[in-house]
């Protein structure tokens, strides 16, 4: 094969490539804005009472018509990919573009209606976030200031090695 037909090869191929990224993504995404209509307005979904319930909806721009390509060019634009998840900045807001991010599952776990803030040395963080930052288990802390410890106490204060005992 000369150089010339390598070439026209490769190039090939890369559009082949190109194409399966496309078709793959489009389905991924697919999946979530559907996952997304199934939490917003089909009551027998098991997460209908979190989403559709509390009037959560998902905005005309990516339900009305040409609704599934706006969401698609929407998630190229704000830095999808497929290990990312559509988190709702507010979480008591729509799903719409101004409300929308593209985060990792981490991220996400700290951006729930149910996350406990604590402010500490000039900064807010959740418990989650403080977990990380001091390296102790959330349950430690959630449970030191549930038993009335100042948070300054609760995030300074080194938990306690417990003895095991021996088998």
């Amino acid at each position: 094969m000369n150089k010339d037909e390598e070439l026209i090869r490769l190039k090939e191929e890369n559009e082949y490539l190109k194409n399966e990224i496309i078709k793959i993504s489009r389905y991924k995404l697919r999946y979530i804005l559907c996952g997304m209509r199934d939490r917003c307005y089909r009551k027998s979904h098991f997460a209908y009472k979190d989403y559709g319930a509390r009037g959560i909806s998902i905005c005309d721009e990516w339900m009305g018509k040409g609704g599934f390509e706006h969401f698609y060019d929407w998630s190229f634009k704000n830095g999808w990919n497929p290990l990312l998840t559509i988190d709702r900045i507010d979480p008591n807001g729509d799903y719409c573009p101004q409300n929308c991010r593209w985060v990792n599952w981490k991220e996400q776990q700290n951006n729930r209606r149910n996350s406990r803030y604590v402010e500490f040395g000039g900064e807010i963080h959740t418990v989650a976030e403080w977990e990380r930052i001091l390296g102790w288990k959330s349950n430690t802390i959630y449970s030191r200031l549930d038993r009335g410890w100042s948070i300054e106490r609760a995030l300074t204060e080194a938990p306690r090695r417990r003895n095991k005992m021996p088998h």
